[in-house]
């Protein structure tokens, strides 16, 4: 944890004591902190919009994360991890712009939140959760913890500790142990029973308001326990931080049913495995596709040169017996895409696009392997079977637009990413591309614009504010374009991504 720190991070370092005594100590407290600039330091520009402790000490753990660790970037898990974390914050009554959802890239079946709105989830959990309403469960959880100002229970430990050991702690990073035993500490999410009795019966409310099954909490919970019972030797985080899970499912149960529930004794039914999967799939074109996300979670696991074997076997653990030939085929193809083996994803794509000719997904993803293999006629011509199929799949008009960039056609590609954006607004590849165009079209306005949307999509908050700044002063002031670069660096100031 030697590294330099910016001038942002020794900022940031410099009001953490005094953040964290205000958060800590007066919780509800939401009116803002003095300032703490000096008047030897360069004001911020623009400048920065008041915010309260809460937010101030969430925005100093995020800048601190963002240098140390690893985050999944992958534009489909984040959409749709920010899709449920939206639709829950909304239910909750809060407005969802001031909440973040990150994915870190670390195997611990864990999540947490920060004050101020951010809420970080494990890969390794996610990777283990079987449908989108399990996602919701566990989201609606996190979310309650910072509605209801739940935090750490040892105040004295924690500003004891610098923010550069207080991230690594919690993000459980492989220092962690060595920074958690050289402070003499363990570094745990204390909450109490009632905190988290109170969590529970908050996120069973929002999952109803927000449309979601409230009884994706009780089975993120039975996840939880069959890990625990089959893994014994691995302790997850999420087991160590919180009460235990038997525990949990037993108060839940009582908030669903007002019974306490008989606790399974082995991995769910082979049915209730279908009932899940039946309800998240459905439908399978939908960014709700859960067995999709988790394929893309779990294809990395192991290495870039598992087995087909091992990935078939990845994929039967996702998908239920009743479930269509093309889907096994499907999913195979884009574990073998994922990895970077577009020679295997091929036929997979094809025999599913075969089984199954009107499924749009299926043709896209084809489409694009057929791009990556540089197979650009064949690319084009099944991105164009898919637009005949649906015009609601953004991969099909990206697979368009790089073609034709390709064959110099810039103003029709600039088409099709406008199309695709209008579909994915927060696809970073989609942002990366209308970049490069328009820099061929010599419009160093709009490329450095998407630069910017994409810098920041790609947790560079840094470079997102360098392009925005400049392309603000490309811009025509008062302008739409000039207000919406505005906005996007108030925005990024603060909230700090």
């Amino acid at each position: 944890m030697g590294r330099q720190q910016t001038g942002y991070a020794r900022a940031a370092a410099r009001i953490l004591a005094m953040v964290l005594t205000l958060v800590l100590t007066s919780w509800g407290c939401a009116t803002a902190p003095p300032s703490t600039s000096t008047p030897t330091e360069p004001p911020r520009q623009p400048s920065p919009p008041v915010t309260s402790p809460d937010k101030e000490m969430g925005k100093a753990f995020l800048a601190e994360a963002l240098r140390h660790y690893r985050f999944v970037k992958d534009p489909e898990v984040t959409r749709l991890v920010n899709e449920v974390g939206r639709r829950i914050v909304d239910a909750a009554g809060s407005n969802p712009e001031g909440y973040h959802f990150l994915v870190v890239r670390e195997p611990q079946l864990n999540a947490f939140s920060i004050p101020g709105g951010y809420i970080f989830f494990f890969e390794g959990l996610l990777g283990q959760i079987n449908s989108v309403e399990e996602l919701a469960g566990v989201m609606a959880h996190e979310v309650a913890h910072v509605q209801k100002n739940h935090f750490f229970k040892d105040q004295k430990k924690i500003l004891a500790m610098d923010l550069a050991t207080f991230a690594a702690i919690l993000l459980g990073g492989p220092e962690a142990a060595v920074l958690a035993q050289g402070a003499s500490i363990n570094m745990r999410l204390h909450f109490s029973r009632a905190n988290e009795e109170e969590s529970d019966a908050a996120a069973l409310i929002y999952l109803r308001q927000a449309g979601y099954n409230p009884e994706g909490l009780l089975r993120f919970f039975e996840t939880l326990a069959s890990y625990e019972r089959f893994n014994p030797p691995l302790v997850p985080s999420y087991f160590s931080t919180h009460p235990g899970v038997q525990e949990r499912l037993r108060t839940v149960s009582v908030l669903l049913r007002g019974v306490k529930p008989d606790l399974p004794t082995g991995p769910p039914s082979q049915s209730d495995q279908a009932n899940r999967q039946a309800r998240s799939l459905a439908p399978v074109t939908g960014i709700e596709d859960w067995g999709r996300t988790a394929v893309i979670l779990r294809s990395s696991v192991g290495g870039s040169e598992r087995s087909a074997e091992d990935l078939k076997g990845m994929v039967s653990k996702v998908v239920v017996e009743q479930s269509p030939e093309d889907r096994r085929h499907y999913l195979l193809g884009l574990a073998y895409l994922k990895l970077d083996r577009i020679a295997q994803a091929i036929p997979e794509y094809q025999e599913a696009s075969r089984l199954a000719p009107e499924n749009a997904v299926y043709h896209a993803d084809l489409a694009y392997c057929y791009l990556r293999a540089r197979k650009t006629d064949l690319a084009r011509l099944e991105a164009e079977r898919v637009l005949d199929l649906s015009a609601q799949i953004p991969l099909a008009y990206l697979v368009l637009g790089i073609v034709k960039a390709e064959a110099g056609e810039l103003d029709s590609a600039i088409g099709n990413y406008q199309q695709a954006l209008l579909l994915a607004p927060d696809d970073s590849k989609i942002h990366w591309n209308l970049a490069q165009g328009y820099f061929k079209k010599d419009d160093k306005l709009m490329g450095a614009y998407h630069l910017g949307h994409y810098s920041r999509l790609n947790l560079e908050p840094d470079r997102a504010m360098e392009q925005f700044r400049h392309a603000q002063g490309l811009s025509e002031k008062g302008s739409e374009l000039s207000l919406s670069i505005q906005k996007e660096m108030d925005e990024i100031l603060r909230e700090g991504v």
